[in-house]
């Protein structure tokens, strides 16, 4: 009597396996990952925009900094770039504690 072994089982289902997936049309398998491919696709431009806005929100600003220092006499710039900037940190503030998750009201 001439009974299968481990090793030989073992064998036979990863060559099994390896068939099946082999005979997967290629499109099922890219329809299975494009879902995950999208997604990053999304969030690489949407972290690409938002660094390039950032850095040309600030390159407006220093410029728009530099020429109001030329303009206006310094001490009268300085203190208003400080009460722009002091603005722009409490909007910025305001702004996040909007968007923070709910707050459970005391009963």
């Amino acid at each position: 009597m001439n009974t299968p072994r481990i090793p030989e089982s073992v064998s036979n289902l990863t060559s099994g396996a390896l068939a099946a997936l082999g005979a997967v049309a290629a499109w099922i398998a890219f329809l299975a990952l494009l879902p995950q491919t999208l997604g990053a696709l999304t969030r690489f431009i949407t972290e690409g925009s938002d660094a390039y806005s950032t850095a040309r929100r600030e390159a407006i600003l220093t410029r728009h900094e530099d020429r109001l220092l030329g303009a206006v006499a310094p001490a009268a710039a300085l203190q208003y770039i400080q009460q722009a900037r002091n603005g722009a940190a409490q909007a910025l503030v305001a702004d996040s504690e909007a968007d923070g998750p709910p707050r459970e009201s005391p009963v």
